[in-house]
């Protein structure tokens, strides 16, 4: 329920169900429904309409890499394998409709340990913020200037070292609320008050606690 007001300074109380055609529909708390002109409204009340009905987005997680070489020494069987990632995100509106509101687009990049594919590494997280219109495409991608390096080898054996695993994309109104996702594993969604307070480099299991990694097993006697 809020107050909604008229250009003639009348107010009535109401809860948000819908538009039709030109009117917006509310019920009342007598569990009424009324119609309002949507001409007849404040700005306030036609921007809270607005901020109730967001497009929808195609949301893309963007990961690019390139390899970097390691000399391998005189003696050495297994050179490390390091790649250097970028993460970012791309958001488009599906649709032309009229959406002057800023958005901010969030990413976090998580990371796997390859000796144990339960444990978790927040390697990434980032934001940025833009507004669609007619001269953007209503559209916009970023990608961030910072690489993380992920390298992967071999030790007795036994593959070690970290490799990229997955990705939440969150988009947020100019209210701070999420009004969409994309994810490449619901429990990230689902734990994200836990996921936002970790520190970048942090190893976490599959409910976003925080954990400590896992030691190679011994080969040795």
């Amino acid at each position: 329920m809020r107050l909604w007001t008229s250009v003639a300074g009348k107010t009535v109380e109401g809860e948000y169900v819908s538009i039709s055609g030109d009117r917006v529909i509310l019920r009342t708390p007598q569990r009424k429904q009324i119609k309002i002109p949507m001409n007849e409204l404040i700005p306030a009340d036609l921007e809270y309409l607005d901020l109730s009905r967001p497009p929808k987005f195609k949301i893309d997680f963007r990961a690019l890499s390139n390899q970097r070489q390691i000399a391998s020494r005189t003696g050495t069987t297994a050179v490390p394998t390091v790649l250097q990632w970028q993460f970012g995100a791309k958001l488009k509106q599906e649709s032309a409709r009229r959406y002057p509101h800023e958005l901010e687009i969030e990413y976090f990049a998580i990371g796997q340990q390859v000796i144990d594919r339960n444990k978790y590494i927040l390697l990434a997280r980032g934001s940025d913020t833009f507004i669609p219109s007619r001269e953007n495409n209503r559209s916009h991608a970023f990608l961030s200037e910072k690489k993380v390096e992920l390298m992967q080898f071999i030790v007795d054996s036994q593959a070690r070292g970290r490799k990229k695993s997955g990705y939440l994309v969150l988009v947020r109104d100019k209210r701070g609320s999420v009004i969409q996702y994309a994810t490449s594993n619901e429990w990230l969604w689902r734990n994200l008050d836990k996921l936002k307070v970790l520190p970048i480099g942090a190893f976490m299991d599959n409910r976003c606690n925080r954990v400590y990694p896992t030691g190679p097993k011994s080969s040795k006697y």
